[in-house]
């Protein structure tokens, strides 16, 4: 198809995220103290790749290897296909951060070695195709649109030292490489079906793809050829995935999957932002400001520890994500978010706003749920690095009835954490998109249900089949008393008929769980409790799970008679409960205490009551509602059902 030619005068460079006029503001910002780490992160970067890479004798594709990877030289076979195009990826963004170092500090180096990166990458064969290594499948995917995202910030911010024909040169190289594809795939029927930009799906693929595509177009455009009609697609599309996002702005993509879809849709509509859509970040629903939210509640400070779904424990890397939206939404309680998080990059440090104050969020409650992911947390402090802190699963997972990005078969499950360590672990992401077992298969070692914290029966969990779904209530009835209950209303096959989890956080000192199960036959039960690689686990005297400085006691309460063992079959090791007998119905309450290595700390005990559990602890004592619903629930979820 031909491009149509630009007819009016091409905007000044650099336009993209900030015009010519912004440079003394942002020479300003990187001597701020809240954004010096961020400068220095990304100076760090382009320093390494001008000091360790020899610049510019070779052009080729293991030169460009040099580049990526930040080495003198590689060796031995040539790299597989999907490390390729991983590699292209990574030397745009190397060339990105060396231009940016340019403009800042007009030091020729960087600009010189940002375009010798970007004359190896033009030298390069392909830039679609092969994701993964694997043949087939999307032509424009996640390492193109990380290429073509590097590309446009180097073009934007070197194009106004290059001649018109270099210009030309890079528009069609881009073109022809990479922006065609993507133009093609966003139609159904281009050979192998990209699903996300023919609109079929919505996931993270979907932002990150336009992200890539859009903000080449954006810099690109006017200066050879008019991309306005290709930056309407790109903007619709992240549109879509806006729109994905429930109102409280939750989405199934939680913590890290948050981070890399949701940072690539901002950095796509804050260049829309600055290149004629003003107002693109305000949704009607001020969604984008919401979707924060959920991410700071899963954080003890900087630290992601509600990692369901497909997602990672440990320091997460979203102050990009949260400096924008801080800064688009004058929200002080994001901007203390920002600040416990690691650097940001290019667009953080552009979009942060440097007269915004920082508001701790202490004025926010400690308990909350998000009905679209099905997550629920209880926390004892927002702000305190050692906070007690239990969530539970709720939501569905991979099913025959609705779409499945990035669940897992979890439903019921829990995590806690504690004094800085975790405690009840969840495996999070683990998956080998490669392997020899798809990751649709509920026997999968990460996505299946044996290695979360919740029910197995008769050895069986959740299964697609079932398309498992639970739907998650706060109740908390007292300030002492925060409340949760999780209803799973399908998931096990016909055996089930309900598997209702409560979750109780008791005078913000330790919890409660009660398991009320009901299946129409008697069958062996068995729950799981796991802790890290590496912690402590006993069932005798008290089953225990230590790690580190912190301990957590696990008491059950129930008139079901119970085995239980340490096992390490699981990709975490567990303490396992088993029924001695098959049954029909259970009903068992867990009194999980966590505390202190070193504290010692005394053992409340529970009564379970027909409709309440009577807890005592010393002069103390409450009486928790147990709070239960018709059975069966028919869903809103499931009117439609599998053909």
């Amino acid at each position: 198809m031909p491009l149509s030619l630009a007819t009016q005068v091409s905007p000044a460079h650099p336009h993209l995220y900030f015009a010519p006029s912004d440079l003394a503001v942002l020479r300003q910002k990187i001597s701020d103290p809240q954004f010096a780490r961020d400068w220095a992160a990304i100076l760090a970067s382009a320093q390494s790749v001008l000091q360790e890479t020899p610049m510019p004798e070779s052009k080729s594709i293991r030169s460009l290897f040099e580049l990526a990877f930040h080495q003198s030289a590689i060796k031995g076979p040539p790299m597989p296909e999907g490390h390729r195009t991983a590699a292209l990826a990574t030397a745009a963004t190397n060339a990105a951060n060396c231009a940016f170092a340019y403009r800042i500090t007009n030091d020729p180096r960087y600009a010189a070695c940002a375009l010798a990166i970007v004359e190896a990458i033009f030298e390069t064969e392909t830039w679609t195709g092969e994701f993964l290594g694997m043949k087939g499948g999307p032509l424009f995917h996640l390492h193109t649109a990380a290429l073509c995202k590097g590309l446009a910030i180097t073009y934007d911010l070197l194009a106004s030292e290059m001649s018109p024909a270099e210009r030309k040169r890079f528009a069609d190289v881009c073109w022809q490489k990479a922006l065609s594809a993507y133009i093609a795939e966003c139609k159904p029927g281009a050979g192998d079906e990209n699903v996300y930009l023919s609109g079929n799906r919505t996931m993270n693929w979907l932002a990150v793809l336009s992200c890539g595509a859009g903000s080449l177009f954006i810099a690109l455009d006017g200066d050879v050829y008019d991309f306005s009609r290709e930056i309407e697609i790109t903007k619709s599309h992240v549109l879509r995935f806006i729109e994905w996002a429930d109102d409280d702005g939750s989405a199934l993509e939680h913590g890290d999957y948050w981070v890399y879809g949701m940072s690539n849709a901002l950095e796509l509509m804050y260049a829309l932002k600055c290149n004629g859509w003003p107002n693109i970040l305000h949704q009607p629903s001020r969604k984008l400001q919401r979707s924060a939210y959920p991410i700071l509640y899963g954080c003890i400070l900087g630290k992601h520890v509600v990692n369901f779904c497909d997602d990672f424990y440990g320091e997460l890397s979203a102050r990009n994500n949260a400096l924008l939206l801080a800064a688009a939404f004058q929200d002080p309680t994001l901007q203390w978010f920002a600040d416990q998080l690691p650097p940001a990059g290019i667009i953080g440090l552009i979009a942060a706003d440097s007269n915004l104050p920082a508001i701790p969020p202490t004025h926010l409650p400690t308990c909350m749920f998000f009905p679209r992911t099905g997550i629920g947390i209880m926390r004892e402090s927002m702000t305190d690095p050692n906070t007690r802190l239990l969530a539970l699963k709720a939501g569905r997972t991979r099913g025959e009835i609705y779409d499945d990005p990035h669940c897992q078969f979890d439903l019921n499950a829990v995590i806690l954490d504690a004094f800085g360590q975790s405690l009840f672990a969840d495996p999070g992401y683990g998956h080998d998109w490669t392997g020899p077992i798809s990751t649709n298969d509920p026997a999968h070692p990460f996505n299946s249900t044996p290695p979360h914290n919740t029910l197995l029966i008769n050895n069986r969990g959740q299964e697609a089949q079932y398309s498992p779904l639970a739907f998650l209530t706060d109740l908390s009835p007292t300030p002492e008393i925060d409340y949760l209950v999780s209803r799973m209303e399908q998931g096990y096959g016909p055996i089930l008929k309900r598997f209702d989890r409560h979750a109780y956080f008791i005078d913000k000192r330790f919890f409660v769980l009660l398991d009320d199960i009901e299946l129409t036959e008697p069958a062996k039960l068995t729950w799981n409790f796991h802790g890290v690689k590496g912690a402590t686990l006993t069932t005798d005297p008290i089953p225990t799970i230590t790690n580190q400085t912190a301990k957590l006691e696990i008491l059950p309460t129930t008139s079901i008679l119970l085995t239980r063992s340490v096992q390490t079959t699981h990709v975490f090791p567990r303490i396992e409960w088993t029924t001695q007998s098959p049954t029909a119905t259970a009903r068992i309450a867990w009194l999980l205490l966590p505390s202190r290595t070193t504290d010692r700390v005394a053992t409340p005990t529970l009564q379970l009551q027909p409709d309440a559990i009577l807890v005592t602890d010393g002069p103390k004592q409450w009486h928790l509602p147990i709070v239960s619903r018709r059975v069966p629930l028919n869903s809103s979820m499931t009117l439609i059902q599998k053909k």
